[in-house]
């Protein structure tokens, strides 16, 4: 299981996010693709999207991009896409 996957199950299982969390067929968005800023959770990317236009790849499979998720979640006021930020760095940003 890939490191994007394993974060997808993972926020589709955490009670913290049941009212904050749109699942999509294979994509998890987080707190909604509607809002802005969200985390996109795809089959092999998770994304953070500030903007329609703004967006900052933050893991690819088991590719963890330290820096890029240090920079969304100092961005973002959202406690939703903090608490993912905090996970990946926690768990695989070594």
């Amino acid at each position: 299981m890939t490191i994007t996957e394993q974060v997808k199950d993972w926020a589709k299982t955490n009670d913290y996010f049941a009212n904050n969390i749109e699942k999509n067929g294979v994509d998890v968005f987080v707190p909604a693709a509607n809002i802005y800023p969200h985390i996109h959770m795809g089959k092999n990317f998770i994304t953070y999207s500030k903007s329609s236009s703004n967006h900052s790849e933050l893991c690819r499979g088991d590719q963890v991009f330290k820096e890029r998720i240090n920079t969304a979640q100092q961005d973002t006021k959202n406690p939703y896409i903090d608490q993912v930020c905090r996970y990946m760095i926690t768990n695989f940003g070594s």
